[in-house]
Order: C-alpha cells, then sequence, then structure tokens
C-alpha cells in the first residue's frame, strides 16, 4: 500500500530531525543532559545545530560544548553525516 502525504511529511520530518540528531551526538563535550536541555529549549534539533555562540549559551551550555558544535557545524554537515551511515 503506498504512503499518504500525510505519512510522506511524517517520514521526511523523522529523517531531517535524525540526521541532526546523528551530527548532534558526534559533538565531543555534548553530554545527554546537554543534549535533551538543548532539544527542550530550542525545540527541533536543527535549531540547535543553526544556534549561534550567544544562544547556545543562553539555553545553558557550558563555552566548550557550545564551542565543539559550532567547530562541528563548520567541519561537516548533517547530510554528510547521514551519508556516512548508508
Amino acid at each position: 500500500m503506498p504512503n499518504t502525504s500525510i505519512e510522506t511529511s511524517i517520514n521526511a520530518s523523522i529523517n531531517e530531525e535524525t540526521k541532526f540528531w546523528v551530527a548532534l551526538s558526534r559533538v565531543p563535550q555534548l553530554g545527554t543532559v546537554s543534549f535533551r536541555r538543548l532539544e527542550a529549549y530550542f525545540g527541533k534539533l536543527e535549531n540547535v545545530w543553526k544556534a549561534s555562540y550567544n544562544e547556545l549559551k543562553a539555553a545553558g551550555l557550558e563555552d566548550r560544548p557550545a564551542n565543539e558544535i559550532l567547530a562541528a557545524r563548520n567541519n561537516s554537515s548533517p547530510d554528510d553525516e547521514m551519508a556516512a551511515l548508508e
């Protein structure tokens, strides 16, 4: 049975969020507690990935993990991280 447009939309949203989860999970110094705090603060992991240093700090992140996220963003992309898994 083919996917409905709603199922396709849901699957696309899950895949989008997954790639940001994978990319952020590879950030050194970003533990489970901080990861969940950022997810709760920003609502979507894509927003975490795109956040500025000041936004990450406002979410309660310490200097080192905030800088690690910025470095990861400059050195890789969520799409590349997903491609590496395939």
